[in-house]
């Protein structure tokens, strides 16, 4: 049981850092917006694709999350 608790922290973790992540490629893609860059210049497009792989890679993380949670909490 303690193992799988440390894997939710760990879990846990990862979520946080993934969210942190992806809030700071939505700034970016914020300041870009605010900066007045063409939405079709290869900067925006970068951005808005790292916002993209960053926000399924949280939903991913978070799904393995609520999976583990609801396994630990049914043991």
């Amino acid at each position: 049981m303690k193992n799988r608790k440390n894997e939710l922290v760990l879990s846990a973790i990862g979520l946080v850092k993934a969210g942190e992540a992806l809030e700071a490629a939505k700034a970016k893609l914020r300041r870009l917006v605010e900066q007045g860059v063409s939405y079709e210049s290869e900067e925006m497009k970068m951005a808005l694709d790292e916002c993209l792989q960053l926000q399924q890679q949280w939903r991913e993380l978070e799904e393995e999350h609520l999976k583990l949670k609801k396994k630990i909490s049914k043991g």
